[in-house]
């Protein structure tokens, strides 16, 4: 089983700005950034979520046009932090919806899991027609927002927009996923990569 991790690189891209970003080049480069978090990408054959984007800087020694379109190049080199979501991945969550269908957990308070049906243990959680939602086997009715541990099965991408991927997730295997306030076998702190995804979302906020 793999564990979730972090990667930092720097990379380049070719952005491409107006005459009224002359005015002031460094903010015009600046909005570019927010466009770049937050989307999903295959890096080393593992599906990863772009979470940061830092240390901006242009390496162009000069802007390039083409004819005469108004479009005016320039290349950047930035520092991306890239979350790598393998597959078999244990994260922590939150519930944040459920129906016999199935559940939607949400991680590092932005991305949303969906786990199907067929991937939550009847072992561990039973439908309850009564209340609408789950019950666990210490016959408790969940309520949305209780923690759980769940794993990643899935991350699909849309190859036509970046920012949107689908994460999927399972509830199956009892001594690695469920309700953490009974689970033993938990997984480490998350909160630096917590830290790190707060940070961007004031940047794009």
């Amino acid at each position: 089983m793999d564990n979730l991790q972090l990667t930092s690189f720097k990379e380049q891209t070719t952005i491409v700005l107006m005459p009224y970003h002359l005015k002031n080049i460094s903010k015009s480069i600046q909005n570019v950034i927010p466009k770049m978090i937050f989307t999903c990408r295959i890096h080393n054959s593992i599906p990863s979520i772009v979470i940061a984007v830092k240390k901006v800087n242009i390496v162009s020694e000069y802007l390039e046009t083409f004819d005469d379109q108004p479009q005016m190049f320039i290349d950047i080199e930035y520092t991306v932090t890239l979350l790598q979501l393998h597959s078999g991945s244990l994260v922590k969550g939150r519930l944040v919806q459920q129906f016999k269908s199935h559940m939607i957990v949400q991680i590092f308070n932005i991305f949303n899991v969906l786990i199907p049906e067929d991937e939550i243990n009847e072992k561990s959680f039973i439908w309850n027609e009564n209340f609408n939602a789950f019950m666990n086997k210490q016959n408790e009715i969940l309520e949305n927002q209780i923690e759980l541990q769940i794993k990643i099965t899935e991350v699909i991408l849309n190859e036509a927009d970046q920012k949107e991927f689908q994460i999927k997730g399972s509830l199956k295997e009892r001594k690695q996923t469920g309700q953490i306030e009974y689970l033993e076998n938990q997984i480490g702190d998350q909160t630096k990569i917590e830290g790190i995804i707060a940070k961007s979302l004031d940047c794009i906020n």
